[in-house]
């Protein structure tokens, strides 16, 4: 008859909650780690809840406002540190260059608390860039923030934003 005397039993008993961290990189953007190790167990019919920040549900998000340099955004949900947004209808007021004949490219935000921002870029004597956080390009959008989308303004005169300045490749002053 056979003897259980040294057997050993190892079951999982239950999920359990890990707080969302950052992975790093294997170098080829397909594969990530987390220090620590294995986060998972890999029984089947549990499957990891992944929750990267961005949007969720919502298109064509940025258009032309009512008055000078107002742009609306439309109703969207969107991820952030891992919570849900569901972000209403509003409009945002954007920054023009101080000086008249610069480039300037102003990003729109979603910050992880569901609000929305303008974060403005340095602005450039002659072109646009398409650098972060280079003269005349696009500004580094905060830490755990979603981008919506960019305007691109070449006037530092209020005007109203063209109605198609939402729509790629930003072609708009």
């Amino acid at each position: 008859m056979p003897s259980a005397s040294n057997a050993k039993v190892e079951i999982e008993l239950g999920q359990q909650y890990h707080a969302m961290a950052a992975m790093t990189d294997s170098g080829d953007h397909q594969y990530f780690t987390i220090s620590g190790g294995t986060v998972w167990s890999g029984k089947s019919g549990f499957t990891p809840d992944v929750r990267p920040n961005g949007i969720v549900s919502g298109r064509n998000l940025l258009s032309a406002g009512t008055t000078n340099d107002t742009v609306r955004i439309a109703a969207f949900t969107a991820y952030a540190l891992g919570s849900l947004n569901t972000v209403t209808a509003t409009s945002a007021t954007i920054g023009r260059p101080t000086t008249a004949g610069y480039y300037q490219i102003n990003s729109i935000t979603m910050a992880s608390d569901g609000s929305i921002a303008v974060v403005a870029g340095t602005s450039h004597a002659s072109a646009f860039s398409e650098t972060r956080d280079a003269s005349g390009g696009p500004p580094y959008i905060p830490v755990n923030s979603v981008e919506l989308g960019q305007i691109r303004t070449t006037s530092s005169t209020a005007a109203a934003i063209p109605k198609w300045c939402c729509a790629i490749p930003w072609p708009w002053t």
